[in-house]
């Protein structure tokens, strides 16, 4: 099923435990007032990559680990002087991935990707409700001129 389908990911970096197995970690950086989090906006997005990273390991028959790390590093804001430096505070956040779902995803990807019709839209997506809210917002504007 996915023979004929190329897939491969860019990690951040391998850390390996006692148990040499290998943790993937992910680096993200960002300038935000609160400590960073992975549960805000794209929380599950970032949990997706980290877990395919994971499941792209095993299929390489590579020993890896549940455990993962989010190096989330913040920028400073407070400095007194920039001088061409930017500070960080490093917040380390570890997720417990699995990878249950990767491929099954893929094989309904592939799947879509090979028929010739598009998929109806569905109201709960919310990348079908951002096309549509686009197209809406170009028609008013339209309307406008």
């Amino acid at each position: 099923m996915m023979d004929d389908v190329l897939i491969f990911g860019g990690i951040d970096d391998l850390w390996i435990n006692s148990d040499n197995e290998y943790i993937v970690a992910d680096y993200k950086a960002t300038a935000k007032k609160d400590i960073p989090s992975i549960e805000g906006k794209y929380g599950k997005i970032y949990k997706n990559q980290i877990e395919f990273y994971q499941w792209l390991l095993r299929k390489n028959e590579l020993k890896v680990s549940n455990d993962a790390y989010f190096v989330y590093c913040n920028g400073k804001k407070n400095l007194e002087r920039f001088d061409n430096k930017v500070e960080f505070d490093v917040h380390m956040i570890k997720h417990v991935g699995s990878d249950d779902w990767v491929e099954q995803t893929i094989k309904d990807a592939i799947d879509c990707l090979k028929r010739r019709e598009v998929p109806p839209a569905s109201s709960e997506c919310e990348h079908c409700n951002y096309v549509k809210n686009r197209h809406n917002i170009g028609k008013s504007i339209k309307d406008l001129s």
